[in-house]
């Protein structure tokens, strides 16, 4: 049996889609992310990032829940009965106890403060999202 050798493993990328409608949030959180094994596409544009979800098929999907003209929530529920082995991640200047919930609920892998906390990120992009927490 072939078993992938050390260097075959390190090839494997990890694709991220960031949505956020806040410039400096969407440059941070891509900074953050940078590096050889990740291919991270993003937009402020919740609509292109829908569009970019269905066509990379990422393994994790940040984005904001408070965004103009759209319901944050809509985009885990759009993600989940696409793919529901895609890990969303919520970001929120807007910190409820009652979102946090919902979101986990209607399949949110995790809900998080803004800004997001940069080794969170880190961690995030290095297991490609399969740390995440199990959803039902």
């Amino acid at each position: 049996m072939n078993r992938p050798s050390i260097v075959e493993t390190s090839r494997i990328r990890v694709s991220i889609v960031i949505i956020d409608d806040n410039d400096l949030n969407l440059e941070l959180l891509t900074t953050a992310l940078q590096q050889e094994s990740v291919s991270i596409f993003s937009t402020q544009y919740p609509n292109e990032g829908l569009d970019l979800i269905f066509r990379e098929h990422p393994q994790i999907v940040i984005t904001d829940l408070k965004m103009p003209n759209v319901d944050g929530l809509e985009i885990p529920d759009r993600v989940v009965a696409f793919d529901p082995s895609i890990d969303v991640f919520l970001t929120t200047g807007h910190h409820s106890s009652e979102s946090a919930v919902d979101a986990i609920r209607r399949g949110a892998a995790d809900y998080l403060n803004n800004p997001v906390l940069l080794w969170f990120c880190g961690n995030a992009s290095r297991d490609g999202g399969t740390g995440s927490t199990a959803r039902a």
